[in-house]
């Protein structure tokens, strides 16, 4: 059985990607930051510590707190913020008021999602580190069982215990799908 946190985060992936490369990006996710929507990564310190030298320079440019020892990478897919930063505007984070309010911007997970499909339309899967080094895969069966327990909620919705609307789908099965999920769910019922 998947952890919560693997859930919820296939939930997220499946309103933004067809199942088999939601699969991958919750895989991802649980190598990026063991599926936890808050955790920090790459300080400069750390990078430079590790002979990154550029990326190093690059995470000194734009991370949080703007310190050595602050993050430039945040979220479910961790997202280098100095590197994509015309990407994140683009999608609406407010990076005009500094890497700090776009961590908090990319630390809710339907945010993170709309940058992770940005990069992984941009540079594919290579883009992160724990795929090229295959520490993902470590986490594909846990990914793929959370996969499935969502698409089961989505094909049989009445099954799920709780409150139901008039047509008798539970209240909270449409919450959190997204236009796209919502989309998909309506199309099978039509």
């Amino acid at each position: 059985m998947p952890s919560d946190k693997a859930v919820k985060c296939a939930r997220v992936a499946l309103a933004q990607w067809d199942r088999s490369t939601a699969v991958n990006m919750v895989a991802i996710a649980g190598a990026e930051s063991g599926w936890n929507p808050d955790p920090g990564g790459d300080s400069p310190a750390m990078l430079q510590a590790a002979g990154y030298t550029e990326s190093a320079v690059q995470a000194a440019t734009f991370n949080c707190p703007s310190t050595w020892n602050g993050h430039a990478s945040w979220g479910w897919w961790q997202i280098f913020m100095p590197v994509h930063k015309a990407m994140l505007e683009s999608i609406g984070a407010p990076v005009l008021l500094g890497p700090c309010e776009v961590t908090i911007w990319l630390q809710q997970p339907v945010n993170n999602a709309k940058a992770a499909a940005q990069v992984l339309k941009s540079q594919g899967y290579g883009a992160w580190t724990v795929f090229k080094t295959m520490a993902y895969l470590q986490y594909l069966d846990e990914a793929k069982e959370a996969v499935a327990v969502v698409l089961r909620e989505e094909d049989h919705p009445g099954e799920i215990p709780g409150q139901t609307t008039r047509t008798g789908v539970p209240f909270f099965a449409l919450i959190g799908l997204g236009t796209f999920g919502l989309v998909r769910w309506l199309s099978k019922r039509v």
